[in-house]
């Protein structure tokens, strides 16, 4: 990856998260996302609880997570091990999808070694 004129790469000048690749299912986990029903998504959010493997999406192998977070949150990452004093912490997921008719939950997918990581390590540098 390129650098600027000083030789530091992005994530070195304005920091970033952690990966991590088969993370635990049943995590607390914060999603953080600009949802339009908060604040008409001009805001960035948070919601916080327990990650869990849906059982009701026929053929899906992603994490659950219970927020209230609506349109506009798709993309929003998902964190593990998240430090408020800090801001960092580990990303498992990013929100991808919710069903209307469960409402107050957001679906993202897993990060296996297998897929993800693949993409991980071709680009992390």
């Amino acid at each position: 990856m390129n650098t600027n004129a000083n030789d530091q790469h992005i994530q070195d000048v304005t920091g970033g998260l952690g990966i991590t690749l088969n993370p635990l299912r049943q995590a607390v986990t914060n999603v953080f996302a600009y949802p339009k029903n908060i604040n008409n998504g001009e805001t960035m959010s948070t919601c916080s609880g327990t990650s869990l493997s849906p059982t009701f999406v026929t053929g899906f192998t992603g994490l659950q997570l219970v927020c209230n977070m609506t349109g506009g949150s798709s993309g929003g990452p998902w964190i593990q091990n998240f430090d408020t004093n800090t801001g960092s912490g580990q990303q498992v997921s990013l929100t991808s999808f919710i069903i209307l008719n469960r409402p107050n939950n957001l679906f993202g997918p897993y990060f296996n070694q297998n897929k993800m990581g693949s993409l991980y390590r071709t680009y992390q540098n």
